[in-house]
C-alpha cells in the first residue's frame, strides 16, 4: 500500500523540470516520468461515485479492466525521495532506497492524467510494516518500464531497490 510519499531537492536535482517539492497525497498532481519527458499528474483514478483507486496490485494489473490498457499502454515512474506506511499503532514509518539515492515508484496514468501507483508483495524490510508496497524501480530499468510493455511484465516478478526503514519515534509526555 501506498498512500503518502515525497518529493525533495535530491528529486529535484536529478530532475530538473520538477519544479515541486513536499509531501505527494492522493486527488495532488504530482510529477510522473512518461516515455516523452516528465508530466505532471493527478493522483488517484476516478470511479463514477466512489472513492480514489490509489494503488493497483502488480499481479493482477495486466488482467484488471480498469488498469489494463494503462498497463500496455501508460506506464509511468512517480520520482520520490522516500514513501510513509503506518503500522499497527498508527505510528508513521519512512521507507528510503538503501543506497541513498531516489525511488521510483511504477505506475500506470490514464488518458484523464490521472495515475495509480503499482503495489507489491512486502519485503522483509516492508513486512513488519504492511503487507504490501509500492513496486519499486531501478533506474537501470527505467526506459524499458516506460516503453516496452514485455519488459514491464517481466519487472513485475523481479524484486524491487532494496530500502530502509526510519523506525517511529515514541512520543514522549511531559509529566
Amino acid at each position: 500500500m501506498c498512500c503518502r510519499y515525497a518529493v525533495n531537492e535530491a528529486v529535484i536535482a536529478r530532475y530538473p523540470s520538477i519544479r515541486c517539492s513536499g509531501d505527494v497525497r492522493p486527488s495532488d498532481a504530482a510529477p510522473a516520468i512518461v516515455a516523452d519527458g516528465v508530466t505532471d499528474l493527478s493522483w488517484g483514478f476516478e470511479r463514477e461515485g466512489k472513492q480514489l483507486v490509489i494503488n493497483a496490485r502488480s499481479e493482477t494489473a495486466f488482467e484488471k479492466p480498469m488498469f489494463r490498457e494503462a498497463m500496455e499502454l501508460r506506464r509511468c515512474a512517480l520520482p520520490a525521495a522516500w514513501f510513509y506506511e503506518w503500522d499497527a499503532r498508527k505510528r508513521r514509518n519512512v521507507f528510503r532506497p538503501a543506497d541513498g539515492g531516489i525511488l521510483l515508484l511504477a505506475g500506470l496514468y490514464s488518458e484523464a492524467g490521472r495515475f495509480v501507483i503499482l503495489t507489491t508483495v512486502a519485503d522483509n524490510v516492508m513486512r513488519p510494516v504492511h503487507d504490501r508496497m509500492p513496486l519499486c524501480l531501478p533506474e537501470a530499468s527505467l526506459q524499458n518500464w516506460l516503453a516496452d510493455a514485455v519488459a514491464a511484465r517481466e519487472m513485475l516478478e523481479m524484486p524491487g531497490v532494496a530500502l530502509i526503514r526510519e523506525k517511529p519515534m515514541e512520543q514522549g509526555t511531559l509529566f
